[in-house]
């Protein structure tokens, strides 16, 4: 029988990792550049500042994600980079990206973080966007 590595026991399996990505708070206009990794509890941000190169990490318990959407415009994107907002429960929402990845990328990313918040009590299990709605 195999046993499993030291490493795998101590640290949970990601349940998504993405690198090359960008991020930001909504208001904020600098953005960091590093990598996306989702486990069971939370997600986290890890990189880096472009313009200082300071290391900056952030851990997002699932529960305090209220929603996950498309952007609204512009003003919603990270770098130029059109992605995803993480909507929070009570701190300003957070935009990402993946550097030069498609639309549907993007539309696949928000629809796999809305799968892995699905559980967290104020977060619904859609991903409010991701499809066009009908003209009225």
């Amino acid at each position: 029988m195999r046993r499993a590595s030291a490493a795998a026991e101590l640290f949970p399996v990601d349940r998504l990792h993405v690198e090359r990505m960008l991020w930001r708070r909504r208001k904020v206009p600098h953005h960091y550049s590093g990598s996306l990794s989702a486990g069971d509890a939370s997600l986290r941000l890890d990189g880096q500042d472009p313009a200082t190169g300071i290391a900056v990490s952030l851990s997002v318990p699932y529960a305090e994600i209220e929603r996950v959407r498309m952007p609204t415009g512009p003003a919603e994107h990270v770098a130029g980079e059109r992605g995803v907002v993480i909507e929070l429960v009570d701190a300003e929402a957070i935009c990402l990206a993946e550097v030069g990845a498609a639309p549907s990328r993007a539309r696949w990313l928000a629809a796999q973080l809305a799968k892995l918040c699905g559980g967290g009590p104020a977060t619904p299990r859609h991903v409010k966007g991701s499809r066009r709605e009908p003209r009225r």
